[in-house]
């Protein structure tokens, strides 16, 4: 009877060995699963645009607000099209970091104007240069060429300078500036015309010197720089005050016509 009592205990020790031994290898088996499964996974990282952060004017944590904001806020879906600078100055958590932001913007739509403006002169300037009065296409002009040839009408050019031609075409307004020579105000009047010109708000520019002496008229436009192929093109007349003119009471003078 004590033999089998030893017996059972025995048993009874083995099985719970047993048991424990199992549990244990059960819990590092599933620790190792865990852990290749842990392995398994990277952890996702921002991946930093330089080039972008470069051009907007913002440093990396800048940056990662700016997604974070764009991709896990209500700002992503009221404005989705928006710079970082709108996103990080929209949503700035200080007075300052709103000034911040908004000289930046600032700055860059006032770069961005001057930039658009430089290039529509560009396009003007050759528009101007191409065609003539700024018109991709003229047929009227074209006509009244033709007319003229037939007609025998004749321009003056000297020195490379057409004078008392005033061109053919469909025209909105004329400027006529009437100034003299060596006179710095005059030549500031028609600096500020011609710019008009080139800026498109003015379709032609005459100029008017008290008297036609093509000599001292030429002498001048070469002085101003005046464009030649402009003036061969009519849009910028160099002519002397005409018999049936009335002269200005000063000089330089400023009116304008439609054509």
């Amino acid at each position: 009877m004590q033999v089998i009592v030893i017996f059972l205990i025995l048993a009874t020790v083995s099985v719970s060995a047993f048991a424990q031994a199992t549990a244990q290898s059960s819990e590092l088996k599933e620790k190792t699963v865990v852990n290749e499964n842990i392995d398994q996974h990277s952890v996702v990282q921002t991946s930093f645009n330089e080039s972008f952060m470069d051009a907007w004017g913002i440093d990396e944590e800048e940056y990662e607000r700016y997604l974070h904001l764009k991709e896990n806020t209500p700002r992503g879906y009221f404005t989705p099209g928006k710079n970082p600078l709108y996103f990080l100055g929209i949503e700035a958590r200080t007075p300052q970091e709103r000034k911040k932001y908004a000289r930046k913007i600032a700055q860059l739509e006032f770069e961005n104007v001057m930039k658009v403006q430089e290039f529509s002169k560009a396009v003007q300037v050759a528009s101007v240069e191409l065609y003539g009065r700024g018109m991709i296409a003229d047929y009227n002009s074209g006509k009244a060429f033709s007319a003229d040839l037939e007609t025998g009408a004749k321009n003056k050019i000297k020195n490379g300078f057409s004078l008392n031609s005033s061109g053919s075409g469909d025209l909105a307004i004329s400027k006529i500036v009437y100034v003299k020579h060596d006179c710095a105000p005059c030549e500031r009047e028609y600096s500020k015309a011609y710019s008009e010109l080139i800026r498109g708000e003015i379709k032609q520019l005459q100029v008017v010197f008290p008297e036609e002496n093509n000599a001292e008229i030429i002498k001048w436009a070469k002085a101003m720089e005046v464009p030649r192929d402009l003036n061969r093109k009519g849009v910028i007349v160099l002519r002397g005050l005409e018999a049936t003119e009335e002269a200005p009471s000063e000089w330089p003078s400023v009116s304008s016509r439609v054509l």
